[in-house]
C-alpha cells in the first residue's frame, strides 16, 4: 500500500474503539422502533355505553312526534320567513281637544297623538323654564311634524293674562353709605419740622427726614422751598409730589463771618468748598476785611451763580 493510502486507512487503537461503538449505535436506533411497540399496552376504548345513550335519545325524540300534532311542512318551509304576529301594537288614533302647552301632562300630549318621546321633549322643555308664548311657538318643538302642527294648531289655548306685563316696583333706593373718614391732609413746615413731624408727609420715611434735617442744619436754614430737591433722593419730581403736603415759613438763617471765619469753617458749608473758602480767607488777608459781601465778586472763582446761593449764608459782621 502506498504510504499516502496508508495515512488514511490506517487507525490506531483508540479509533478502532470508536468506529466499532458508533456503528453499533447506529444499528441500535435503526431496529429499536421494532421493539418498541412490543412492551406498550394498547387500551381499547368502549363505545357501546355511548351508543346506548344515542339510540335512547332518538326513541324519545320519535316519541314526542308522535304525540304533537302533525307538523305543518308544507305551510311554513324552513328557509320561509315566520309570520308576522297579528298582535302587534297599533297606536291609538288622536283624541283632539283644546289644551294649553304650557300646562297640558304628557298624557294629555300623548292622546294628543304626540310621540311618547316629543311629549317627553315638551315636559322637558318646560322644566328648564322653556314656554310658549303663541300657538306658533309649538310649532319649533323637536320631533314634531309640521302636518302634526297644522292639525293641532286650532286646539292650542295660551291665555293672554300668562304673559301680562307685571307691574315693577320702583327699586327702593339704596341707602345712604356713610361716607368714610379722611384724615385731614398733614401740612408740615418744611423749615422748622423735625424728623418725627416730617414723616407724616406721605413719601416721606425715616431716611428721607434725616437727611432734610443733616441738611437744613449744615446749611443754617431753608431760606427757600426749592431748597429740598438738593437733599439726596429728593428730586423734582418727589418735590411735586409731596409739595401739597409742605408749607415754609421764613426763619432766621445761620451765617458765616467772612472777616472772622477761617477757611476750615468756611468749607463746612455745602455750597463753599475748600477751594472757595481758602480764596476768601487769601483775600481777606490781602486786602484787609470785607466792608460788604458784594466784594466777594472780586475773587474770580466766585460767579454771579455761587454768589447768589452763598449770599443768604454770609456776613460781614
Amino acid at each position: 500500500m502506498k504510504p499516502w493510502l496508508k495515512d488514511y486507512f490506517t487507525f490506531s487503537t483508540s479509533e478502532k474503539y470508536g468506529v466499532v461503538g458508533l456503528i453499533s449505535l447506529i444499528v441500535i436506533l435503526l431496529i429499536l422502533p421494532y421493539f418498541i411497540p412490543m412492551f406498550q399496552k394498547t387500551e381499547l376504548t368502549d363505545y357501546s355505553e355511548f351508543a346506548k345513550k344515542v339510540e335512547a335519545a332518538q326513541l324519545n325524540k320519535v316519541d314526542s312526534n308522535s304525540v304533537t300534532n302533525k307538523p305543518a311542512v308544507g305551510k311554513y318551509p324552513s328557509t320561509s320567513k315566520k309570520p308576522k304576529s297579528s298582535n302587534r301594537y297599533q297606536p291609538k288614533p288622536a283624541q283632539l281637544f283644546k289644551f294649553n302647552p304650557n300646562t297640558a301632562t304628557e298624557k294629555d300630549f300623548i292622546k294628543l297623538g304626540i310621540s311618547k318621546k316629543t311629549a317627553a321633549n315638551i315636559v322637558k322643555y318646560r322644566s328648564k323654564g322653556g314656554n310658549f308664548r303663541k300657538p306658533d311657538d309649538f310649532s319649533k318643538i323637536y320631533g314634531l311634524s309640521d302636518n302634526q302642527f297644522e292639525q293641532l294648531k286650532p286646539y292650542i289655548n295660551i291665555p293672554k293674562k300668562e304673559f301680562a306685563k307685571k307691574s315693577f316696583s320702583k327699586p327702593n333706593k339704596p341707602a345712604p353709605q356713610k361716607k368714610k373718614y379722611k384724615p385731614e391732609p398733614v401740612i408740615v413746615d418744611i423749615a422748622t419740622a423735625d424728623t418725627t413731624e416730617l414723616k407724616r408727609i406721605t413719601g416721606i420715611g425715616s431716611v428721607f427726614a434725616k437727611r432734610i434735617v443733616k441738611f437744613r442744619s449744615s446749611l443754617g436754614g431753608f431760606h427757600n422751598l426749592n431748597q429740598v430737591s438738593e437733599v439726596y433722593g429728593i428730586d423734582e419730581e418727589k418735590l411735586t409730589q409731596i409739595q401739597s403736603q409742605i408749607t415754609f415759613s421764613n426763619q432766621p438763617l445761620s451765617k458765616l463771618n467772612i472777616n472772622i471765619d477761617t477757611s476750615k469753617t468756611l468749607a463746612q458749608h455745602p455750597y463753599i468748598n475748600y477751594k472757595v473758602a481758602n480764596a476768601i480767607e487769601k483775600y481777606r488777608m490781602q486786602h484787609g476785611n470785607y466792608e460788604n459781601i458784594s466784594q466777594l465778586k472780586n475773587i474770580i472763582i466766585i460767579d454771579d451763580e455761587l454768589f447768589n446761593k452763598i449770599q443768604p449764608y454770609i456776613s460781614t459782621q
